[in-house]
């Protein structure tokens, strides 16, 4: 167990290997300047998380080598907070490179389970179970997400602002919010996707666009939402191609500006102030 904050500062390489427990109590949390590489296999996983609910989780700080996360699990563990600063991820990466495959997150108790800034990222493989509220937020970074599943997230499935994404085999199956948020100038190519279970399925916001693919929309209350949110930005778009819905109660809310195309055809929309009607509440 980890018992108090363990930094890792510049000039190493950290490993961990499969069968390590590392259970993160008193309020400890991981600050490190190197990259990790932690291994786990198939059959035997790395297993992160924090018993006594006080676990902050992990931090790479301005790292230039990318770290791995291959087999991990990510259990119970909450956003770091120390003495006037606080982060919003339960496992965060700034400024530094990270490759995810075959790894869970499970029950994290933080705004995201996983939040990038300013980093290049690819997932793949990967589970993000009953995350308190969004389950990834990506904020100015670049990456791939591929053949993954998010599950019960208390907010948002996948929150982008402000980046570039391709995200390809995707089942979100339960949002409070959004199963996906793309906001601040994104741009986001989506293919084979499945929804189910979303207050909004897709939203564009704010000079975003997204173009998808091939996406299931199922028991949800808005299939597309394309508006201006925040005033300094302006209208966003979707290109969306071969789309099913099912038990969906709203198909399309396009706020008079912005631009939605579904199979070749112009979505056309005259509702104003779409932001005072979504998130008058929020």
């Amino acid at each position: 167990f980890l018992n108090e904050n363990l930094i890792i500062p510049k000039g190493y390489k950290v490993f961990a290997y499969a069968g390590l427990e590392l259970n993160l109590i008193n309020s400890a949390k991981i600050l490190s300047f190197s990259p990790l590489n932690f291994i786990g296999d198939k059959d035997n996983h790395i297993y992160i998380h924090s018993a006594d609910s006080s676990g902050q989780g992990i931090v790479i700080m301005q790292v230039d080598q990318p770290t791995t996360f291959e087999y991990v699990d990510f259990t119970n563990l909450s956003n770091p907070v120390q003495s006037g600063w606080e982060l919003s991820g339960a496992i965060t990466f700034y400024e530094s490179p990270v490759n995810i495959s075959y790894c869970s997150f499970n029950n994290n108790r933080a705004e995201g389970s996983i939040n990038i800034i300013r980093s290049i990222f690819q997932i793949d493989n990967t589970v993000f179970n009953s995350s308190f509220s969004d389950a990834f937020d990506a904020d100015f970074s670049q990456g791939n997400i591929t053949d993954s599943y998010f599950i019960n997230s208390g907010n948002d499935a996948m929150d982008f602002s402000g980046s570039v994404v391709n995200i390809r085999n995707i089942i979100i199956n339960g949002s409070g919010d959004k199963g996906i948020s793309v906001g601040e100038k994104t741009l986001l190519v989506a293919d084979s996707i499945m929804i189910k279970r979303a207050n909004i399925a897709v939203a564009s916001k704010d000079l975003s666009e997204v173009k998808i693919n091939n996406i299931s929309i199922l028991d949800s209350k808005i299939g597309f939402l394309v508006l201006e949110k925040k005033s300094e930005f302006g209208p966003a778009s979707i290109i969306a191609t071969n789309i099913k819905f099912n038990s969906t109660d709203n198909l399309y809310m396009i706020e008079e500006g912005s631009f939605l195309m579904v199979d070749g055809e112009n979505i056309e929309s005259d509702q104003k102030e779409l932001k005072k009607a979504i998130y008058s509440d929020k």
